[in-house]
């Protein structure tokens, strides 16, 4: 049985808000969280407005924090060191 798209999006939305960040999280990571919580922010305002509007301003607020920190990640995770090659 395929799992309905919308329950797709949520279960990814919600590791995108759940999921435990680290300084070393790579950039393209914290891109992927950040889309995913794009698709948290759509369903909010399209379905949950709809189904429970009160829950709104809570769910609105929490992607907004956890997009802060992500923001606040993301310069450090593009850094990229580079040593010079080892010669022999």
């Amino acid at each position: 049985m395929k799992t309905p798209p919308h329950k797709t999006k949520l279960d990814r939305s919600q590791r995108a808000l759940t999921w435990s960040l680290w300084p070393e999280t790579s950039s393209a990571l914290l891109q992927i969280l950040r889309a995913d919580i794009s698709l948290h922010l759509d369903w909010v305002k399209h379905d949950l407005a709809q189904i429970d509007p009160d829950k709104v301003p809570k769910e609105m607020q929490r992607a907004a924090d956890r997009l802060k920190v992500i923001e606040e990640l993301l310069p450090a995770a593009s850094i990229v060191i580079r040593f010079p090659a080892h010669r022999a």
